[in-house]
């Protein structure tokens, strides 16, 4: 099935219970399951449905070079079904992302061997987030 935009609203019932696996498994992201719900009745995000799950997607502008990427802000995939929801669609994703004139289709990730197998695909890596909790820590850091 080919990704189709859903209404959070009528979808709400099992996205959300697939969002908070997500943040389960990833405990330190600072959004809940209602941030996204919002964020998607507000249009500031798109929520894509297929029988395989969802992905949620948001516009996100560089500061610096005003150009827009797509981002996939988070994506989930039932247990049945084995793969990447973004990789087994990227066509379509990239359709999406040039008819909201996006400049790059983009991921931000959590889980570990994703980059890789991201790499494998064709996808440059521009940039790896790491963070650390600043109340985790010595307080001073030895030069």
């Amino acid at each position: 099935m080919t990704p189709v935009v859903a209404n959070i609203r009528d979808e709400w019932y099992w996205v959300k219970d697939g969002i908070n696996e997500i943040l389960q498994q990833f405990y330190w992201f600072d959004y809940r399951a209602e941030d996204v719900y919002a964020a998607c009745v507000n249009g500031s995000a798109i929520l894509y449905k297929t029988e395989e799950g969802f992905a949620v997607f948001t516009i996100e502008a560089n500061t610096l070079t005003k150009e827009n990427s797509f981002l996939c802000w988070l994506a989930w995939g039932k247990p049945e079904y084995k793969g990447n929801l973004i990789a087994s669609h990227f066509d379509f994703f990239l359709e999406q992302s040039r008819d909201y004139g996006c400049e790059r289709i983009s991921v931000k990730t959590a889980i570990d061997g994703l980059d890789k197998f991201l790499v494998d695909q064709g996808w440059r890596v521009d940039m790896r987030v790491f963070s650390y909790d600043v109340g985790n820590g010595p307080e001073q850091i030895e030069e």
